[in-house]
């Protein structure tokens, strides 16, 4: 666009960005998970999910809670059947698939309960069109099925 302007705002709630403060106070509302995984390899999604609760949750969230927490995402996201699968193949046993890795990453940040979640995927037209329906039914019934805090 030669010679021309690009303008807009970024609101959250129709409310300015900037009325939140600076943006380190907006992340604290907001998480972004990467197109790229990248998880431990060797670990199995349980795992990997109840470590993130340990060092993402509020020190005021019990052990138990944070235990709770990481249990109910994986029932969320459909994880129960590859829990204890490593993520990659290990010893001839087979790893999860490439939509599982997925969720264990979007599980990560769902422990938060955070306000406003930035996914980012492909968008060439490989990934069928139910799978943005699916993402957003998932958060939707994700997010509310435990309080904040």
């Amino acid at each position: 666009m030669e010679g021309g302007k690009i303008g807009g705002k970024v609101t959250a709630n129709e409310v300015p960005i900037t009325a939140w403060g600076t943006l380190s106070k907006f992340r604290k509302y907001a998480v972004y998970v990467p197109r790229d995984d990248s998880l431990l390899c060797n670990l199995t999604p349980r795992m990997i999910i109840t470590a993130a609760a340990r060092l993402r949750l509020p020190r005021t969230i019990t052990r138990k809670q944070r235990k709770e927490r990481a249990r109910v995402v994986i029932k969320k996201l459909g994880l129960q059947s590859c829990q204890d699968r490593r993520v990659i193949k290990f010893s001839g046993k087979p790893g999860v698939t490439p939509s599982e890795s997925r969720r264990v990453s979007i599980g990560q940040e769902l422990l938060t309960n955070p306000s406003i979640m930035f996914v980012d995927e492909l968008t060439s037209g490989n990934v069928p069109n139910y799978v943005c329906g699916e993402y957003s039914s998932l958060f939707i019934n994700t997010f509310f099925s435990y309080p904040k805090g």
